[in-house]
């Protein structure tokens, strides 16, 4: 481009075929192993969005982007980065553009993949260093276009000349180097893509196994605690109930014999009737009459049997 320019003389236009080819292969590196990113709103980023940042953080404002963000009709970031490549080539500002984009490595590791040649010091500097020479170039591109949505301006107004296209303007199609290229990459992206869930999937599954396995040990220690538990528990219900015989004075080898028929006195064989009454013992539950029943006051009523084994010293 640079040697036609100086062959010519003549500023270069849309219907340079040279002009064409450098925007194909620039906007190529420029996509080449690019990460997928997603705005807020679902739609795809692409190199406009990498532009964008990378100049914002670097100047306040930039005159490429305030201009291309007037364009109404550019809807795709595609369309607007293709826009912003041609306004720096007008006002040659596109190798130091690009500079101050690819000067902080932490951005372009956040948005290419390894294989990207900005990555590569020496091969960024042999792009930086080929664009700087396109700055005594002059260009006279349209700029407020509204058709690089779908692909880059193939010929110029100027190209037509009775109804066919002029072979000198026409611009043919890039190298088929980078045809091919531009086929594999799909494929090479897909594959490093494949790679990348794999290796995340099998990381997962191992975190996974290491929690199940970290649970299984948890879940076997509650068993054991729980029954620790249980039998601490029965333990302790055994030493109630022997405390609460000995408390009571009951003996547990020798309890009282219980009434053969509900209607006699257990231990004098009356009968109950309207003149006597029948009593509970609240220690062995017989059926005593009031002759054989000894009043505890608030603790009820018991039988003598039961009074005296209590209460030895009363015989």
């Amino acid at each position: 481009l640079n040697r036609s320019y100086r062959e010519q003389n003549l500023p270069v236009t849309d219907g340079s075929r040279e002009l064409h080819s450098l925007c194909a292969q620039l906007e190529f590196l420029l996509q080449f192993d690019l990460k997928e990113k997603k705005s807020f709103f679902g739609q795809r980023k692409d190199y406009w969005d990498f532009l964008c940042q990378g100049l914002a953080q670097r100047r306040q404002e930039h005159e490429g982007i305030r201009f291309v963000i007037s364009l109404d009709k550019l809807k795709t970031p595609v369309g607007r980065g293709r826009a912003f490549l041609r306004y720096c080539l007008v006002h040659r500002q596109l190798a130091e553009s690009l500079q101050l984009c690819l000067i902080d490595p932490e951005s372009l590791s956040e948005w290419y993949y390894a294989r990207s040649p900005f990555l590569s010091p020496q091969r960024r500097a042999e792009i930086l260093g080929s664009l700087y020479e396109l700055d005594g170039i002059t260009f006279h591109l349209a700029l407020h276009r509204a058709d690089l949505d779908t692909a880059w301006p193939m010929f110029s107004e100027n190209g037509w000349r009775g109804g066919q296209r002029d072979r000198q303007t026409f611009s043919p199609l890039p190298p088929w180097g980078w045809a091919q290229r531009c086929h594999t990459c799909p494929n090479a992206r897909a594959r490093q893509d494949g790679e990348r869930w794999a290796s995340a999937l099998q990381r997962t599954q191992r975190e996974v196994q290491e929690r199940e396995a970290m649970r299984g040990a948890e879940q076997a220690r509650q068993q054991e605690l729980i029954r620790d538990m249980k039998g601490r528990l029965l333990e302790l219900l055994r030493e109630k109930d022997a405390l609460w015989q000995k408390t009571e004075g009951i003996d547990p080898q020798a309890p009282s014999p219980a009434p053969r028929d509900v209607g006699l006195c257990a231990r004098c064989g009356k009968d109950f009737r309207l003149l006597s009454r029948r009593y509970s013992c609240r220690l062995c539950q017989g059926k005593v009459c009031h002759t054989c029943s000894v009043d505890m006051g608030k603790q009820g009523r018991c039988c003598l049997l039961c009074y005296q084994q209590r209460h030895p010293q009363a015989t």
